[in-house]
């Protein structure tokens, strides 16, 4: 089931698999966002290169990786932004 949250509001959800980033950075990698009983649930997508925007459809999020971490566990909670059109339309960041 894809998410039922807002694409205008900023979320936390689960990490449902490891992902690395590198360390120093802020970075946005890109998830599918889904809504399971516990809560949201963000699946990395396999690829992450700047022009895949191709993977992003129903249920995308970009995924907040703290600059301070190298590795994002699976079962960890960071924030998501989910896509839509109130979000691409916001003049200021939702986060």
């Amino acid at each position: 089931m894809a998410s039922s949250i807002p694409a205008s509001a900023p979320a936390d959800a689960v990490l449902a698999a490891p992902a690395r980033k590198a360390k120093g950075l802020t970075e946005f990698l890109r998830v599918r966002l889904e809504e399971t009983r516990d809560g949201p649930v963000a699946t990395p997508l396999a690829a992450q290169g700047s022009g895949v925007l191709s993977a992003l459809g129903g249920g995308a999020a970009l995924l907040v990786g703290p600059l301070e971490l190298t590795e994002l566990p699976a079962g960890g909670r960071f924030p998501v932004i989910v896509l839509g059109e109130a979000t691409l339309a916001r003049e200021a960041p939702p986060f």
